[in-house]
């Protein structure tokens, strides 16, 4: 097989060729005896990309490299050759020096003593380019050009804006245009006669010279007396035996604490619906570990071969998943963009790869919404062959427009796990849901779980706190906007996308209501001494701050607590990374050197911090999905934690007192807000131990707004509140 007999297109870019170095490069190298490439900077990741696919051609009779590359000179080292001409090459030396970086891994290692063997036997050149002379200025060579030959002398040169990297040929946005002998002699003679005049150092401007000595012995320390003569073979080989010594346990249920009957019906009703459906359950009720059973009953049924997908919307539910695993013998590859897990995409396809020729039977990958949608992931989960059980934590996300076409339809097996399925006001995206994962298996709520003793029973007391005048005021203008940007629409009021924001602006007002701290300040110095307390704040600003600037709600919290109240307290955000929040988790259950967490939005989604035995919910919210979340996440088990206490701060419009100095046009802009703070008290109290107790302040509450005849007419259907981006 020659050139001349490979599938060559005329160019190759990063749009629908990802990694040219694979479906370019590799490909020539592969019936290539001789490979001449210039590229723009000399470094020790430009090295170890050019071993990638040389072995086959390195093999053969009479091979050769030839390498060009430019030292990276630093402004510093620019201004000191225009010093002096004769400090040149010392500088050149040093830079060249600082960009042999040590390796990453032993594969590396392994490529840079390749490497050093080539150039030992004679097959590898390398040369460095330049742009000084006496008579020009100091520039930069950044010509990037490369030419494959073949036995028969046949020849493909290329140019283009690809450089020997690994951000070249995977990650950047590259294009390159590529000519065949056979085809375009003229320019593939053009491209060759100018490599050939670069190697001899016959063009104009730019000064060639040998690799330099000290760079070479740099270099050789990497030197071993033995190689890798495939280290592409020997990286595969290494890693498919690190996978393997992986997998090789079987995972099985090895859980000190055997299912509940509830969990045990739910899989038997997933198997019967052909191992598909929704798991309803409540926050607390142990939908991970439901789903990990499920996992391993159907993978043995499966004769241990099958592949298992696992999603979550955030890193800290991946990380919870990941605690689970010991409790079943898995081991998860873990992707989403942070250091430690930063090679996850090369793990998730040399699984993929060893899945799909059987060389593993099994293997496990977890991974955020976020990266789950991205092109590469889920390229490469498209192209599993084989069962696969696809498993979505906090599934009503799904249903959102930018996740639903992620959906993969050759996963046969499907779990959807959440405690709130339904999506708020969005039929349509609910619908998207139940048609992927099929009918829900299992409704095990919050009522069924305190009853049964799977989650602590509570006290629950309103509070009752009203809006400023600046705040009322704003949120009287926002609401005359809001009624602008609506619109009817199958008898029923939507919103346009200008209204949506105005939408979730006035819900961020009433969430970071002013008076809501003083209120807090006074019940708090009740609680001064307690421990095991969370402090749940509202998304966005106050005007609290010097001059009337505005500051986070959070910010005036921790001050509060902290500096005037002095208790000790941690902040639990998405500022903090994985390892900093399960240390504040770690400390939080001792209680020792930590009273009280202040968070913003973990209750929503799947925080695990079982301890948490009195929390004060500052950020008001009408959507039923975040609240009923919120409750549960205060209600997990614990020991010594007998019952748990919420404080939940109802935002009104006006004191209840002042509602009769407003007009009749006024009070319906403020039954809405006030209608949804009943909704929310009636739901948290109905199951509380002091359910009646909340029964005079919705009297108080239902009787001074006149609520009794009155009908919501801003149900808005659809605000995607999923697809915002909350931040903090």
């Amino acid at each position: 097989m020659s050139l001349m007999d490979l599938d060559i297109k005329d160019s190759y870019r990063s749009d629908d060729c990802p990694d040219i170095g694979k479906c370019f490069v590799s490909k020539m190298l592969e019936q290539s005896v001789i490979y001449k490439r210039a590229v723009g900077f000399f470094s020790s990741s430009c090295l170890i990309k050019l071993s990638y696919g040389i072995s086959k051609l390195v093999s053969r009779p009479n091979s050769h490299i030839y390498l060009i590359a430019s030292p990276f000179l630093s402004s510093e080292d620019v201004e000191a050759i225009k010093l002096g001409y004769k400090k040149r090459n010392e500088i050149i030396e040093g830079s060249l020096l600082r960009e042999l970086k040590e390796p990453k891994n032993e594969f590396e290692e392994e490529r840079l003593n390749f490497l050093c063997h080539l150039i030992e036997d004679g097959i590898l050149d390398i040369k460095i380019a330049d742009k000084y002379s006496d008579t020009s200025d100091v520039g930069m060579f950044h010509e990037k050009i490369g030419l494959f030959i073949d036995e028969d002398g046949n020849k493909v040169a290329f140019s283009g804006s690809l450089n020997e990297s690994d951000n070249a040929f995977s990650h950047n946005f590259e294009s390159i245009q590529v000519f065949k002998s056979w085809e375009e002699s003229r320019r593939v003679n053009i491209i060759s006669d100018d490599f050939d005049r670069l190697w001899e150092d016959k063009t104009n401007s730019l000064t060639i010279c040998d690799f330099p000595e000290a760079v070479r012995k740099a270099l050789f320390k990497y030197y071993k007396p033995t190689y890798q003569k495939d280290p592409d073979e020997y990286e595969s080989r290494k890693k498919t035996e690190a996978l393997i010594a992986q997998v090789q346990t079987k995972p099985k249920y090895n859980c000190p604490f055997p299912p509940y009957q509830y969990q045990k019906d739910a899989i038997q009703k997933w198997a019967n619906q052909g191992f598909r459906g929704l798991f309803d359950m409540g926050t607390g009720t142990g939908k991970t570990i439901t789903a990990l059973y499920a996992d391993t009953i159907l993978l043995k049924k499966l004769n241990y071969r099958m592949a298992t997908i696992i999603v979550c919307p955030y890193t800290h539910l991946v990380e919870q998943w990941v605690d689970e695993e010991s409790h079943f013998n898995i081991k998860f590859i873990v992707g989403y963009s942070d250091g430690k897990y930063k090679d996850y995409l090369s793990k998730l396809n040399q699984a993929i790869q060893d899945f799909n020729d059987r060389v593993i039977d099994y293997f496990f990958f977890i991974t955020t919404n976020a990266s789950y949608k991205t092109e590469k992931v889920q390229k490469a989960l498209r192209s599993i062959k084989g069962n696969v059980l696809f498993i979505a934590d906090e599934v009503h996300n799904f249903g959102a427009d930018g996740m639903q076409s992620s959906l993969i339809e050759s996963f046969k097996y499907r779990i959807g796990l959440s405690a709130t399925i339904d999506r708020h006001r969005d039929e349509e995206g609910t619908n998207a849901i139940y048609e992927y994962f099929g009918n829900p298996v299992i409704h095990y709520g919050l009522k069924e779980a305190i009853k049964n003793g799977v989650l602590t029973r509570y006290f629950y007391y309103p509070i009752k706190v009203s809006l400023t005048e600046d705040e009322l005021e704003k949120y009287i203008e926002i609401t005359a906007k809001i009624r602008k940007n609506s619109f009817v629409s199958e008898d029923k009021l939507k919103l346009t996308k200008e209204g949506e924001r105005l939408a979730l602006q006035r819900a961020r007002i009433v969430a970071t209501a002013y008076n809501k701290l003083g209120v807090l300040k006074e019940l708090m110095k009740d609680h001064v001494n307690d421990h095991n307390i969370l402090v749940y704040c509202g998304i966005g600003k106050i005007s609290g701050g010097v001059d009337g600037e505005e500051v986070k709600q959070i910010d005036e919290v921790c001050k509060i607590l902290g500096n005037e109240l002095g208790m000790k307290i941690a902040r639990y955000t998405s500022r903090e990374n994985p390892e900093e929040r399960k240390n504040i988790t770690e400390r939080y259950k001792t209680g020792d050197d930590l009273q009280a967490v202040v968070a913003i939005k973990c209750l929503d989604e799947g925080v695990n911090i079982p301890s948490i035995k009195t929390a004060f919910i500052l950020a008001s919210s009408t959507n039923p999905r975040e609240y009923i979340q919120r409750r549960g996440r205060v209600l997990r088990k614990f020991p010594g934690k007998k019952y748990s206490y919420i404080y939940d701060f109802v935002t009104l419009p006006v004191d209840l007192n002042k509602v009769g100095d407003y007009s009749e046009e006024l009070l319906r802009n403020f039954r809405t807000l006030a209608k949804n703070e009943i909704d929310r008290i009636k739901e948290f109290s109905s199951l509380a131990e002091n359910e009646h107790e909340s029964d005079d302040v919705i009297n108080e509450i239902t009787d001074a707004f006149g609520l009794n005849n009155f009908e919501i007419n801003d149900d808005f259907e659809k605000i995607d509140w999923e697809e915002i981006d909350y931040g903090e």
